[in-house]
């Protein structure tokens, strides 16, 4: 027994000498990672400029500023990474764009736009529909919007290629001979040409792919060995000898022999969403007429050739676009000077800079600040600032839930000297559309951006966040003289054709035609403008050669003016006002439309009382103009268009005569 207990004990020495070894091990390599860490800390301090004088107090420092002292002297991960295109798989491109993604240190929201622009059209505009929050989100739609087009196309193919079997069997049974037994074939009594050609078919072997490729080399027809030309024919027509051949294989063969005859022509590829008439990505199809004759316009920019009419294309004028497609582009850098059109800023005698403190955010919009202003400077329309002038900003959300930052600017439009310009009414404009049919509405890119801030008093626009100090280069909204000083440059570059085909207010354009052919000659005209002046559109916010189009709350056609039915459902589920800001908004919305109201102004006097000081009060009369305004605007009349004097003398010469008669 004593000799079992001594055999345990021993074994209990031993644990306690291996677990000494073990936290004198962990000490060493604590002490060891200690020391380490000192002499990256005194490495990084000593390589570190004199000048800067701060110390890192973290890791995380540490590494950012040992990767800033011995990094690469030249690399500019950010330039690259907006460089990255997707050329191959997702998967490739994913791999590519985090090897350059982890050498930075950017926002998730900036960093998921750049991974989107990169993909391939047909996959990013999908993902982006889908508005990921996080990169591997990205990642993962991506690449399953990639499956799923892999499956559709798949898909496509095998049907397509079961109706051209369908359609082949068909088309053999149709040519077979429905002689109850063979024929023999006798070519004796036919011309000597004709026998050699007959029987040299019927010997003809097939050529080997060496001699398909040396014949395509030398253009030259696989049959007759003729030069192969556009519309080539062999002289000896396979056609003529048909009766004579009661083999199916003679169908084949000739089947064979056209399709080895287009071989030699340049490979042509058509969508499969066009060729089934399906409505698939970049497919367009529209119905149109050509002398009194309807057609089925294919525009399919998915395919790799053109496979509309060339005449049709040019009578229709479609490619302008395509001629002036520099108009619809992302604008790059900065905008021209347009003096004297470049923005001032005048200031009342006497006037102090204004300098107002940032508005108090939460963490998630002061996030949402810092992804606005990075991508500001990174398009070059801010700069950094040391004016002695600052507004503070504020966050304006969009109809997709998107954020724009807007510059309140109020303090110092308060000290700015207003100027006199005349700015269009919208009721004046639309008298000019007399006799108009077709039309086209352009919405210029980024319309304020597009005016440059005159170089003495960029500081003025200063404005200042959590984060920083900036000021713009270019004309910024909110500022008191901005839609004025807009307008004045849009006037002069279109000022020869103002009122005769175009109209402009702000940065919507209208351009009105009598005719298809007129609208084609307007249209190049006006888009020359905006290429001459360096000015862009978005296409997206474009409508085309239409017969109605929406313009500043209007809905114009050939037939005439009518409201805007969106903002007369506003106006229906507007809610009984309870002050006079909710009262004013009413009224300030139906008075938009008070031309197509008979009686407006009697129909809102009860209304328009109550906006006086102190007389808010409502009352069983206040209820019934508020209900006869509602009515009133959804029954709406449309407004026909002005007609010229000289159209009304002859239609009222023509009533004369025909009175005689």
């Amino acid at each position: 027994m004593s000799g079992e207990i001594k055999e345990v004990l021993n074994r209990l020495d031993r644990v306690d000498i291996e677990v000494a070894n073990v936290n004198l091990r962990q000490n060493q390599l604590k002490s060891a990672n200690e020391q380490a860490f000192c002499e990256l800390k005194e490495t990084i301090m000593a390589s570190q400029n004199s000048g800067k004088g701060k110390e890192a107090s973290s890791g995380k420092e540490y590494i950012w500023a040992l990767s800033d002292r011995f990094g690469a002297e030249f690399d500019d991960p950010m330039s690259e990474l907006v460089k990255v295109k997707q050329i191959g798989g997702v998967v490739e491109f994913q791999e590519l764009f985090d090897r350059v993604m982890n050498r930075l240190n950017l926002e998730p929201g900036y960093a998921i736009s750049i991974f989107l622009e990169g993909l391939k059209p047909e996959l990013g505009d999908v993902v982006r529909i889908l508005k990921p929050y996080s990169l591997p989100q990205a990642y993962h739609l991506a690449w399953l919007q990639k499956s799923i087009f892999i499956k559709q196309s798949k898909a496509l193919k095998t049907s397509i290629l079961q109706s051209s079997n369908i359609f082949n069997r068909t088309h053999v049974a149709s040519q077979q001979p429905t002689y109850a037994k063979p024929v023999t074939t006798h070519v004796n009594h036919l011309p000597k040409y004709v026998q050699n050609t007959v029987l040299d078919r019927t010997k003809r072997r097939r050529l080997t792919p060496a001699e398909l490729s040396e014949k395509r080399a030398k253009r030259l027809c696989y049959v007759c060995d003729e030069k192969f030309e556009h519309g080539h024919m062999c002289k000896a027509r396979a056609q003529l000898y048909l009766l004579e051949l009661e083999e199916v294989e003679t169908v084949v063969e000739i089947k064979e022999e056209l399709f080895n005859r287009e071989e030699i022509a340049e490979t042509c590829e058509i969508s499969i969403y066009a060729l089934h008439g399906t409505i698939g990505y970049k497919t367009l199809r529209l119905s149109s007429y050509c002398q009194q004759r309807p057609l089925n316009i294919l525009i399919d920019t998915g395919s790799t050739h053109n496979f509309i009419d060339k005449d049709l294309v040019t009578k229709m004028g479609w490619k302008v676009l395509r001629e002036f497609k520099r108009v619809f582009s992302e604008p790059k850098g900065l905008p021209p000077f347009r003096e004297p059109f470049d923005h001032h800023i005048p200031l009342k005698e006497g006037s102090n800079p204004v300098n107002t403190r940032p508005y108090n955010y939460s963490p998630v919009q002061k996030d949402v600040i810092e992804r606005v202003v990075q991508e500001l400077q990174f398009q070059g329309l801010i700069q950094h600032s040391s004016s002695p002038f600052a507004s503070p900003v504020v966050l304006v959300g969009k109809k997709d839930g998107s954020w724009k930052l807007c510059v309140d600017y109020r303090a110092l439009n308060q000290i700015t000297i207003k100027d006199r310009y005349h700015i269009p009414i919208i009721e004046e404009l639309l008298d000019e559309l007399r006799g108009s049919q077709v039309y086209l509405k352009i919405d210029l890119r980024s319309g304020y951006h597009q005016i440059r801030m005159a170089p003495s008093d960029i500081h003025k626009t200063a404005f200042r966040t959590h984060s920083g100090h900036y000021e713009y280069l270019v004309m910024p909204f909110g500022l008191t003289n901005a839609p004025s000083n807009f307008q004045g440059p849009m006037n002069h570059i279109f000022q020869e054709h103002l009122r005769k085909f175009i109209l402009v207010v702000f940065d919507d354009k209208l351009i009105f035609s009598k005719t298809m052919q007129d609208h084609v000659v307007h249209l190049k005209e006006t888009f020359r403008l905006l290429m001459q002046h360096h000015l862009f559109a978005r296409k997206s916010k474009c409508h085309f050669a239409t017969t109605s189009v929406e313009y500043l709350g209007h809905y114009i056609s050939a037939k005439g003016v009518s409201t805007d039915p969106k903002k007369i459902q506003a106006e229906q589920e507007w809610p009984t006002p309870s002050t006079v800001k909710q009262l004013r908004g009413f009224l300030g919305l139906a008075g938009y439309y008070k031309r197509f109201i008979r009686g407006y102004g009697q129909i809102s006097k009860p209304l328009i009382d109550l906006l006086k000081r102190d007389c808010f009060k409502w009352t069983e009369t206040s209820s019934a103009a508020f209900q006869s305004l509602k009515n009133a605007l959804t029954t709406a009349p449309v407004l026909a268009l002005p007609i010229s004097a000289w159209y009304l003398q002859s239609k009222l010469m023509r009533l004369m005569w025909e009175l005689e008669l």
